[in-house]
């Protein structure tokens, strides 16, 4: 995992391949921020499966790169279906959790305007590959 747990939550991003774009580095932010947010405790005690937290940070991912203007569904869709293995039944059952964390970052002001201008995604209606 790209993040660790320790007396503060981190995570660093590091791009697969050079020239990662800027739009795909901000989706992959929200992802890690949610999966800090979400399953931070869960996770490292092993409550929590994988699956389940994959869902829900995508789903995250793809609200608060929506509340941008960003359109990611093209990557958000096959990933969410891989992790649910197409039950969509698992995917409304982290509704509530989804919204409420996708919420909790783009109102979180100042830091949200922060992670858009550290990612630049500057670019609307942008399609994330």
């Amino acid at each position: 995992m790209p993040w660790s747990i320790g007396t503060e939550a981190s995570f660093t991003i590091r791009p697969k391949r050079s020239g990662m774009r800027s739009l795909t580095m901000c989706k992959t932010l929200a992802h890690e921020v949610a999966h800090v947010l979400l399953h931070a405790t869960a996770l490292q005690t092993g409550i929590l499966e994988r699956a389940r937290a994959e869902v829900e940070a995508e789903s995250v991912a793809y609200l608060v790169c929506a509340g941008f203007g960003l359109d990611s569904i093209d990557y958000t869709l096959g990933y969410v279906a891989h992790w649910s293995g197409g039950d969509t039944d698992q995917v409304l059952s982290t509704a509530v959790a989804v919204q409420r964390c996708a919420r909790a970052i783009l109102e979180s002001g100042e830091q949200t305007a922060s992670l858009a201008e550290a990612a630049e995604c500057q670019t609307s209606q942008a399609k994330v590959r």
